[in-house]
């Protein structure tokens, strides 16, 4: 990876269409990608603040998740940096476009989620 001469954007080689090489910014430093990122890493940490809030007699719908909050902290976290980690391997294959739209759909994913866990009221007791 080589560098501006004022080493403020690193630069990657790639081969355009007609085979020349040639610089370009670095995947890493697109702007749009960064804050997918952030909007999906929030969405998981609200629907998973969510879940563990939930009012009284609701309870975790996913079985993948778990029922205790060990489990589905554990669950929430692992498939949240899984979910980075292959954003990130897309993005660095010049996927660029491929990432932004797997992270953003799993924000909205995430986002409808604790917005349905905001929504649910107590249950009567019996």
């Amino acid at each position: 990876m080589a560098q501006d001469n004022d080493h403020s954007v690193s630069e990657i080689r790639h081969r355009t269409p007609d085979g020349e090489s040639g610089p370009t910014r670095h995947p890493h430093n697109d702007a749009a990608y960064r804050f997918a990122q952030a909007a999906f890493a929030g969405s998981v940490a609200l629907d998973l603040e969510t879940t563990l809030h939930l009012a009284p007699g609701w309870a975790e719908g996913n079985p993948v998740l778990g029922r205790t909050r060990a489990q589905q902290i554990g669950m929430s976290v692992g498939l949240g940096l899984l979910t980075l980690w292959q954003a990130h391997r897309l993005e660095s294959e010049g996927h660029t476009r491929a990432a932004k739209i797997f992270l953003w759909f799993g924000a909205t994913l995430h986002s409808s989620a604790a917005s349905y866990n905001l929504t649910r009221p107590p249950l009567p007791t019996p």
